[in-house]
């Protein structure tokens, strides 16, 4: 009778029996799953596969740009200079369409601050990179992160505002193209 049970319980039909240890928890690991219920109670049921799909083509993007301005020789010399720094209009611009297309692609409002924070990334990474190359003779600008980061404050302001504007449009842009196709992916009339 007890391979009937088991089959019966591998079924479905009973629940299948646990020994008494496997059933209660020790006090560190209820405390751990009390931990992770309440961040996933923040943080949702999970990153969107939209989402994901949105953050990766905001990258791309941004690193095509990247790449069609080295190529074209379209780098920083480009920049406008202004009284409260460098305005790199190429960089703004890149920065609006790519978190454009990462909205559209996410159609989520979550995405505008994630494209705050893959902005943010990317400044924090340049600044470092350009800072850490810098030799003695270099500009003082370059010598140090606080110099770096006020010569540059216009150009990061403004890029992480066109990257906000950008994500928020695309993500209205995306929802209001999904609004208007139906569920087979055809055009509604």
């Amino acid at each position: 009778m007890p391979i009937a049970r088991n089959r019966a319980s591998a079924r479905g039909r009973l629940p299948a029996a646990r020994p008494a240890a496997a059933r209660r928890r020790s006090p560190c690991l209820a405390h751990a799953a009390n931990r992770l219920r309440r961040l996933m109670h923040v943080v949702g049921d999970g990153m969107d596969k939209r989402i994901l799909l949105g953050c990766l083509g905001g990258a791309g993007m941004l690193l095509l740009f990247a790449l069609l301005t080295k190529l074209f020789g379209l780098d920083a010399r480009q920049a406008i200079n202004t009284g409260l720094g460098p305005l790199p209009l190429i960089d703004v611009l890149a920065a609006f369409v790519a978190m454009f297309l990462g909205g559209a692609l996410a159609r989520h409002p979550l995405f505008r601050w994630i494209a705050l924070l893959l902005m943010a990334a990317m400044w924090a990474l340049t600044l470092f990179t350009v800072v850490s190359m810098a030799l003695p003779d270099s500009p003082p600008p370059m010598r140090s992160i606080g110099a770096a980061l006020k010569f540059n404050a216009l150009a990061i302001a403004l890029t992480l505002a066109a990257a906000f504007a950008g994500a928020l449009l695309g993500e209205r842009f995306g929802q209001k193209r999904a609004g208007a196709l139906g569920r087979d992916g055809l055009m509604r009339r």
